[in-house]
């Protein structure tokens, strides 16, 4: 199977490569409003309580990215 370069398929291969090796997508890092709100998504990872509002708005921001 060819992935096409920038289709969703292409992106889901590279962030799922990334996340094995314990990397976090390049892009991602490049906007720090995005950065500074990954502890909220690592602490609801790990199942601890988040408020709703952070979490919305973390996912603001990264459909944004």
């Amino acid at each position: 199977m060819k992935l096409e370069k920038a289709s969703d398929e292409w992106y889901t291969f590279f962030d799922l490569a990334a996340a094995q090796t314990g990397r976090i997508p390049p892009e991602i890092l490049e906007d720090e409003s995005v950065v500074e709100k990954l502890p909220i998504l690592f602490r609801t990872l790990r199942g601890q309580k988040v408020p709703e509002e952070q979490l919305d708005e973390l996912v603001r921001k990264l459909r944004s990215v």
